[in-house]
């Protein structure tokens, strides 16, 4: 029988409440999963973080000291997280393996954005800021990188959300209120757990700028109750007294002095004040045009929501910008609040300034002036794929060393190389792009609010799922030390471990990616042995050196030291040797 029409009424907001969370879900696989499936690890972070978590995976020891301290340098998070990817994909161990934790607690927390959102500052203004956040540029790049700041990023959002949580309902507390703090001292052990201390100072600061800024106490009782507060004592500082008891020295020298207390106070490097203008106004953009405007009028307004998102992004951003050193990827738990607050304004207030904009007389030039910046694009990048196809590639070349100056010259190169083989592909993303981005200025000078969002995103979308990554699958395989890697497993695979002799010095930094592709092919094993130094006792096997310690360490006996492979040309500058122990024949 047909379902009568008062029913189908009913069922229509089911099916479109169901329906946009599966569509966010799908495009946050397209655009921080599907990449992942071809850019390789050719950083020096990545891969050293990918080394560690291979040695945690690997390890022989049998208790759970390893399972509990999986690094000294690290909280353990991020390697219990990519030990369950590896141990779901048959211990598999490669870029995907490292980088997918990251990605599926991006796709996490844009999803959370729309709870976030419909809890603070609005149903429609959660929903966009969830379409910010998938499109800002840093946030896109941090979900495809195996680092601990997604992780992070995620549980100190998750827990300033559950804190806000209650305190919206300590006026008329439902049943379930109790065990939101148990929520929040569980996120807050998360983010502890992602990079140390640091996840506690950045939940902590906003929660008291908050209360001061409300001058009154309420925010504080509700993170005082004996439960939560126990077992955050309990588990968190129970882990760090484990860690000290295990290896006391290298755990206030590593984690507490120089991850910590070091990069906030300078013993490392000490960094301009400026640093974070252009994470801020690059790495957030093209929403970065109203995010000061979305900040002071939610610092104005009487609502608490609004002020608190507003506090919440003003804290951190000058906690960050206090620290001596910095990175871009430092500031990603600010994106989160930065997005609902572009939000909040792009919901309550854009329409009304639009309509004020349609009548200022340089409305018309100013759309005019966007219309001829996004042909001149568009004319530029028709006349790099034209190019790619001719024998000398020059005007490919020009435009892409123009665009991208920092990078070398292979790289550009390389892209004119691949988007001469992938025309129709590189064709369709750009009609994808300007079809967007024409539609977004045709809605806007229409006065239609919402389809100019809309068409914003989805070329913003076009470029982070389809056009950036073929540029860094491209960069990544120029890169890649596949001949190196080639040559070291096949001398060595199976032959039993292979012995990496540390430290490396600064120089050798890009070595690290070799090695991380290496240890899928063969077991690797790390010993330590300065400059300068007499050998530990050594086994029989083969030894990965840095070039310039060859002759140093072959002129150690007793024994015979017998050169395999000897890498000079950078980046990759080690030498393969071959030792048996005894006198020489």
């Amino acid at each position: 029988m047909g379902q009568c029409p008062a029913c189908r009424s009913k069922a229509m907001p089911r099916l479109t409440s169901l329906a946009y969370p599966l569509v966010l879900v799908l495009l946050s696989a397209v655009v921080f999963i599907g990449p992942l499936f071809f850019v390789d690890i050719v950083g020096f972070n990545e891969a050293q973080d990918g080394l560690r978590l291979h040695a945690f995976v690997t390890s022989e020891d049998p208790g759970v000291g390893c399972w509990l301290f999986p690094s000294v340098r690290k909280p353990p998070l991020f390697y219990w997280l990519g030990a369950g990817v590896v141990w779901l994909r048959d211990g598999a161990l490669d870029a995907l393996s490292a980088r997918l934790p990251s990605a599926l607690l991006a796709g996490g927390g844009v999803l959370m954005l729309v709870w976030l959102g419909r809890l603070a500052v609005g149903p429609v203004a959660g929903w966009l800021a969830a379409g910010v956040l998938l499109t800002a540029p840093l946030y896109v790049e941090q979900a495809r990188m195996a680092r601990p700041d997604m992780a992070l990023c995620f549980f100190v959002s998750l827990s300033l959300g559950l804190f806000f949580l209650a305190y919206t309902r300590q006026q008329r507390p439902p049943a379930w209120l109790p065990l939101v703090p148990y929520g929040f001292a569980l996120s807050l052990l998360g983010a502890v757990f992602s990079k140390g201390p640091l996840g506690v100072v950045l939940v902590g600061l906003p929660v008291l700028a908050f209360a001061v800024w409300r001058r009154e106490l309420a925010p504080l009782r509700l993170l005082g109750r004996p439960g939560p507060v126990l077992l955050v004592l309990v588990v968190g500082l129970g882990w760090y007294a484990g860690v000290l008891w295990w290896q006391p020295e290298r755990f206030w020298a590593v984690q507490i002095g120089e991850e910590n207390l070091g990069r906030f106070f300078g013993r490392i490097d000490v960094m301009s004040p400026f640093y974070y203008l252009d994470v801020i106004f690059l790495r957030f953009a093209p929403w970065s045009v109203v995010l000061p405007v979305a900040v002071w009028r939610a610092l104005r307004s009487r609502q608490d929501g609004p002020v608190f998102v507003a506090v919440w992004w003003t804290t951190l951003t000058v906690f960050f910008h206090l620290a001596a050193y910095k990175r871009a990827r430092y500031l990603l738990p600010a994106f989160p609040p930065a997005a609902l607050l572009v939000g909040w304004w792009l919901a309550s207030s854009a329409p009304g300034l639009a309509a004020r904009c349609r009548d200022w007389p340089g409305w018309r030039p100013l759309l005019q002036l966007a219309w001829g910046a996004g042909l001149l694009v568009l004319c530029l990048g028709l006349s790099v794929l034209v190019s790619s196809q001719s024998e000398q590639q020059t005007a490919c070349r020009l435009a892409l060393a123009v665009l991208f100056p920092s990078r070398v010259t292979a790289q550009p190169v390389h892209y004119c190389q691949w988007l001469g083989g992938q025309l129709g592909l590189g064709l369709g993303g750009w009609a994808a792009c300007g079809l967007a981005f024409g539609g977004a200025v045709f809605t806007l000078q229409r006065g239609r609010l919402a389809g100019a969002f809309g068409c914003a995103v989805a070329g913003l979308l076009v470029f982070h799922g389809l056009i950036q990554p073929s540029w860094l699958a491209v960069e990544s395989r120029a890169r890649f030390p596949r001949a190196v890697v080639h040559q070291v497993v096949q001398h060595t695979y199976g032959r039993g471990p292979v012995f990496v002799v540390r430290p490396l010095t600064s120089a050798q930094d890009p070595d690290v990616a070799a090695l991380f592709h290496i240890q899928q092919y063969v077991h690797m094993r790390e010993l330590w042995w300065p400059p300068g130094q007499p050998p530990p006792p050594l086994a029989a096997g083969a030894y990965l050196v840095p070039a310039q310690r060859r002759t140093e360490i072959a002129g150690y006996p007793p024994g015979q030291w017998q050169e395999q492979q000897v890498t000079t040309g950078r980046p990759w500058t080690f030498a393969l040797l071959r030792y048996r122990p005894g006198p020489p024949l």
